[in-house]
C-alpha cells in the first residue's frame, strides 16, 4: 500500500504545447500546495521511464521540481522542473524534499525597523537625536543579519545581533525565538547584560517623532543605572522638603502628608 499518493490535474495538452524532445513547457504559476523536491543529482533520460508514463524529465542537482505525481513505491516520478517549465518522469531517488524555508517576517512597520542599511548611514540617523535613540537594521554586506544600533554618550553604538539553530542573541547566556521578542527585553533590561560599557535599554524608536522623544531629552544621556539613582534622590528630597515646610506639632495630623509623586524605576 503505498505511502502516498498524488495526482495533479493537467489538462488538455494543446498541439502548440509540444516540444521536438516529447516534452511540453508550460506557463502557469507555481502552486504553493503542490509538494517541492530538489534534485540530488541530475538525470538526463537514462533510464528511461515506461512507455506508458510519459517523456523524461531532464533535470539537473540543485534544480526544484514540482510533485505532480508519485507514490512511495513508484520508480519514476511525474513532475514540473521550476527551472526550464518542462513537465516529465524523472527517477524517484533522484530528489529530496526542499528544505523548509519560513517566511520572511515583515518588520517594517516597527518604529525601530529601518530596513537594509550600513552602520554609516545608522550613524547619521542617529546623530541629532537623543542618548539612547535606537534602530534595528537589516545588515546588505551579511544576507539575513540584523544590528541594534543605539546612540549611547552622544556617540552611536552597534551591537550584531546573532543568529544561530533559529534563536537571536547579543549574549550567549540569553537567547530569543524572534528578533521583537529581543527589542522588547531589552526595552526594559540594561544592554549590559552583553556589553558591560553600554548601561542603557532600548528607549527610543528612531521613527518616533522628536518632539516626543524630546520631552525626555534632557534626561536621555543618563545610564539606566544612575537614572534609577537619580529617582532615589528626587524622592528623597521630596519627602525632606515637604517635611520641613512646618512642624508636626504647628500642624493637623491630616496635614502632614505631602503628596510625592512616585518615579517609576
Amino acid at each position: 500500500m503505498p505511502i502516498f499518493t498524488f495526482v495533479s490535474e493537467q489538462g488538455t495538452l494543446k498541439p502548440s504545447e509540444k516540444r521536438t524532445n516529447g516534452l511540453r513547457r508550460t506557463h502557469r504559476p507555481v502552486d504553493p500546495g503542490l509538494p517541492k523536491m530538489q534534485a540530488i543529482r541530475s538525470y538526463s533520460g537514462t533510464p528511461p521511464p515506461a512507455l506508458h508514463e510519459g517523456p523524461p524529465l531532464h533535470i539537473q542537482a540543485g534544480d526544484t521540481v514540482e510533485l505532480l505525481r508519485g507514490d512511495a513505491h513508484s520508480l519514476f516520478w511525474q513532475g514540473r522542473n521550476l527551472t526550464s517549465g518542462e513537465v516529465g518522469f524523472f527517477p524517484s531517488d533522484a530528489v529530496k524534499p526542499c528544505p523548509c524555508v519560513p517566511k520572511p517576517v515583515d518588520y517594517s512597520c516597527q518604529p525601530w525597523y529601518a530596513g537594509a542599511m550600513e552602520r554609516l548611514q545608522a550613524e547619521t540617523e542617529l546623530i541629532n537625536r537623543v542618548n539612547s535613540t535606537y534602530l534595528v537594521r537589516h545588515r546588505t554586506r551579511e544576507s539575513g543579519e540584523y544590528a541594534i544600533s543605539i546612540k549611547y554618550n552622544n556617540e552611536a553604538k552597534h551591537i550584531k545581533i546573532l543568529t544561530r539553530d533559529g534563536f537571536f542573541h547579543i549574549a550567549e547566556n540569553r537567547k530569543f525565538k524572534s528578533l521583537m521578542e529581543l527589542v522588547e527585553y531589552y526595552k526594559h533590561h540594561s544592554l549590559k547584560e552583553g556589553f558591560r560599557t553600554l548601561d542603557t535599554t532600548l528607549q527610543f524608536p528612531y521613527k518616533e517623532p522628536e518632539h516626543s522623544t524630546g520631552q525626555r531629552g534632557n534626561r536621555a544621556g543618563i545610564s539606566y543605572g544612575e537614572r534609577k539613582e537619580e529617582n532615589r534622590e528626587n524622592l528623597g528630597t521630596a519627602v525632606s522638603s515637604c517635611a520641613s515646610l512646618e512642624t508636626p506639632h504647628a500642624v493637623a495630623p491630616w496635614k502632614m502628608f505631602c503628596p510625592v509623586l512616585w518615579i517609576s524605576s
